[in-house]
């Protein structure tokens, strides 16, 4: 499984089919390690393009990786103590 995909159920049809979560977004501020503020409601892996629509902040102490950050007007990142973001090459 892509980093981008997630399984969902269809039990009226009794199959299970594959979506796409592509660009990981963020759907409000808050915690860069809180599912819930992420479109697919997971936190980004190494191989997700991020799309910051909020204010997320990475915890103190807290290391991050994503293959590309895209910043929209209202979108940010913001670094508690010793945080940070390492960029993944393809």
């Amino acid at each position: 499984m892509a980093g981008n995909d997630f399984f969902i159920a269809d039990t009226r049809n009794h199959r299970i089919r594959k979506v796409s979560c592509g660009p990981l977004v963020s759907l409000k501020a808050g915690s860069w390690s809180d599912p819930t503020v992420w479109y697919c409601n997971r936190v980004p892996l190494s191989t997700d393009v991020v799309r910051l629509n909020h204010a997320v902040s990475l915890p103190a102490n807290y290391q991050v990786q994503a293959l590309r950050v895209i910043y929209s007007a209202t979108g940010r990142l913001n670094f508690d103590p010793n945080s940070k973001l390492v960029f993944i090459q393809p």
